[in-house]
């Protein structure tokens, strides 16, 4: 997926959050793991692993735990596809 419009990379996290966390998370609003009780470790893993098969790219490992807020997961994929 050629993804490169911040919009468009924001629009996809927010469907693939909504996905994996069972609720609509809006692209407008960053959702972050400390507010959701149901966005605990095991989901951040999928969540991780849908944006990494719907932009084709991989992150460390070592990364995942930074990854706990919708802008900061577009942050990633951003600076991953420049």
């Amino acid at each position: 997926m050629d993804r490169t419009s911040r919009d468009e990379v924001r629009a996809e996290v927010a469907r693939i959050l909504s996905s994996v966390l069972g609720h609509p998370v809006s692209a407008a609003r960053d959702a972050a793991a400390s507010d959701d009780p149901g966005w605990d470790s095991l989901r951040q893993v999928e969540v991780i692993y849908a944006v990494e098969d719907t932009f084709d790219l991989r992150f460390e490992e070592n990364a995942f735990p930074e990854f706990v807020s919708l802008e900061t997961i577009v942050d990633a994929v951003i600076q991953r596809l420049a």
